[in-house]
């Protein structure tokens, strides 16, 4: 894992063409390159603003698989955020990532971390059990448009 650059906007782009990552999260759908560059770029704007830390996920060859980052960095209580290609799926990588976003936070100060999973995606949810986390809350939300039940899950110092 890398901080993202937007020398990162090809795996943007792949993220926002891939359909398990749009269904399963906000990416925007279809970016251009331009659109992908525009979208690093405000999430480095909000880096630089404490909110946000975004990062590229890159696989043993040194090939980027995926993103992932931690937000709400203002708050209390930070939120993990993680999508891989299919190429890194099933293989721990997502899970890898949010252990690491999960022990920097918690040893940096913050007392919790949580994450959200969409209804449905079993894949997240072994991720966020696999990683230390649990359920602690059920609610519904808007998600791309229409109303879906989400699950917040958290892990906290011991």
């Amino acid at each position: 894992m890398r901080a993202l650059s937007v020398e990162d906007w090809a795996i943007e782009q792949a993220m926002s063409r891939d359909p398990g990552v749009v269904k399963w999260t906000y990416y925007p759908v279809e970016m251009t390159e331009e659109e992908s560059r525009h979208r690093i770029e405000y999430s480095l704007e909000r880096t630089g603003r404490g909110l946000v830390r975004r990062y590229a996920i890159f696989d043993q060859a040194d090939v980027p698989v995926g993103t992932c980052g931690i937000g709400e960095l203002n708050s209390d209580c930070p939120e993990i955020f993680y999508a891989v290609l299919p190429q890194a799926r099933n293989r721990g990588t997502a899970t890898n990532a949010t252990r690491l976003l999960a022990e920097w936070a918690l040893t940096s100060g913050y007392a919790m971390v949580s994450l959200e999973t969409v209804e449905g995606n079993e894949a997240s949810e072994r991720v966020a059990s696999k990683a230390g986390f649990v359920p602690v809350e059920r609610y519904q939300t808007d998600h791309r448009g229409e109303t879906a039940w989400l699950t917040r899950w958290s892990t906290a110092t011991d």
